[in-house]
């Protein structure tokens, strides 16, 4: 088991998610010498994706970029995403609150038998010991939950609650991970709607 913090960086259509630099934002923050920031990013057609990550502050870029990733599949990210962490070994895994992240971590969670606290708005650490904080009892008080027994340490984060990460100056490495592991299908989609944007995202206001 590694020290490292490893983040799941979020695309939609190719496109990356504001949420991921957030994540890789607070993941530098809580990374203490010796740790090692990783972004792991799946997708179809990331170039764009990776140059953009390549000149912020971490220090790996994990890419898994196939046509298999090119909509939001629940089973297939699971999978991928497992096998990522099995060979990582990270002591943290932080990925957002989205509607995304919210169907996955909990999958991962599950497969992996170690906890998850969900919704963050504070991450600190006390040694290796994440502690995460969120909200409780509609909001009234705030709850510190720990997850000292078993690794990784999991925790979604609400967007918009965390600073971005910083650009970096330095080489950061990208590294392509095979994923042959397709599972059985029992999920389909059928069709994708997507409605006219008429308003920007709420949680990108500052107010």
């Amino acid at each position: 088991m590694s020290k490292d913090i490893l983040v799941f960086v979020e695309c939609r259509d190719s496109h990356l998610e504001k949420i991921g630099l957030e994540l890789l934002g607070e993941a530098r923050k809580l990374a203490g010498e010796g740790v090692l920031v990783k972004g792991v990013v799946v997708g179809y057609k990331l170039d764009n994706v990776v140059t953009t990550l390549k000149t912020k502050d971490i220090d790996e870029i994990i890419v898994l970029d196939d046509i298999s990733f090119a909509n939001y599949n629940t089973l297939n990210y699971t999978s991928a995403v497992y096998d990522v962490i099995k060979e990582e070994q990270p002591n943290i895994f932080l990925i957002g609150a989205t509607s995304i992240g919210r169907d996955l971590a909990p999958r991962l969670s599950a497969r992996l038998n170690c906890g998850l606290t969900a919704d963050c708005t504070r991450l600190e650490m006390e040694g290796e010991i994440l502690q995460s904080t969120r909200p409780a009892f509609g909001g009234n008080v705030f709850a510190t939950i720990i997850s000292p027994d078993h690794r990784p340490q999991m925790a979604t984060v609400r967007p918009g609650v965390m600073l971005p990460v910083k650009v970096g100056n330095k080489n950061v490495k990208v590294s392509t991970f095979v994923w042959n592991t397709l599972p059985k299908q029992n999920i389909r989609l059928i069709e994708e709607i997507k409605e006219a944007k008429t308003v920007e995202k709420i949680e990108d206001s500052k107010v």
